[in-house]
C-alpha cells in the first residue's frame, strides 16, 4: 500500500493478509529548505529611527511550511545603517544600504534596508527667469564635491543625501546677476 504523511511524528503500518500480518515503523520529518522574507526585497525607511517588522517562514523541498518552525537567526550586514532584534524588528539608522539576513542552519534569506536621503532642489533664476545650464556643485559633509548642471527651467535635484551640512556653489552665472538666499 501507499503510505501518505499528514504530520511529523512515528506510525506503526500494519498490513495483513488472511492470518499473516507485518509491521514497519514509519517517521515522518520535514527538512528546512527554504525561507521566504516578508517584505520580500527591501526596506526604504523615511527617516532613522523608523521600524519595520520582518518575518520569516521556513518551508520544506515541496513549498509546505514546516509543522515546527526552526527558530531564525537575525542579522544585519552593518548596524550603523539598520539594525535587527531576534524578532525580526529592523530599525533605520543611517541611509546607507545594509543586507539583513535570516538564517537557520545552512540555510538562509537576504533583503536590502536602508533609510531614504532626502532630496535638495536648487533652481536658479535671475530677474524671475530661470537660468539655464548653470553649473550647480555640492559638496557634501565628506568634503566629495558633485556637479549637475540646471536644466531649461533653472533646476537641479540632488537625490539621496544623508544628513549633515551642505555647501551649494554656482559657476556659470551671467555677469551682473547677484547670488541671493531666500530663507
Amino acid at each position: 500500500g501507499l503510505v501518505t504523511s499528514v504530520a511529523n511524528g512515528t506510525a506503526t503500518i500494519t498490513a495483513s493478509s488472511g492470518s499473516t500480518s507485518a509491521t514497519a515503523a514509519v517517521t515522518v520529518s520535514q527538512v528546512a529548505a527554504l525561507i521566504t522574507l516578508l517584505p520580500p526585497d527591501s526596506l526604504v525607511f523615511v527617516t532613522p529611527g523608523d521600524t519595520a517588522t520582518v518575518t520569516g517562514t521556513v518551508k520544506d523541498a515541496l513549498g509546505s511550511v514546516m509543522a515546527v518552525s526552526p527558530t531564525l537567526t537575525w542579522s544585519s550586514s552593518d548596524t550603523t545603517v539598520v539594525t535587527v532584534n531576534s524578532s525580526g524588528l529592523v530599525t533605520a539608522v543611517a541611509s546607507v544600504l545594509a543586507t539583513i539576513t535570516a538564517q537557520t542552519g545552512d540555510l538562509q534569506a537576504t533583503l536590502k534596508a536602508r533609510v531614504k536621503g532626502s532630496n535638495l532642489e536648487v533652481t536658479v533664476t535671475g530677474d524671475g527667469d530661470p537660468l539655464p545650464d548653470v553649473s550647480v556643485w555640492l559638496t557634501d559633509p565628506t568634503g566629495t564635491n558633485t556637479k549637475k548642471v540646471t536644466d531649461s527651467a533653472g533646476t537641479v535635484l540632488f537625490r539621496d543625501l544623508q544628513a549633515g551640512q551642505y555647501t551649494v556653489r554656482l559657476q556659470g552665472i551671467p555677469t551682473g546677476l547677484t547670488v541671493t538666499n531666500p530663507q
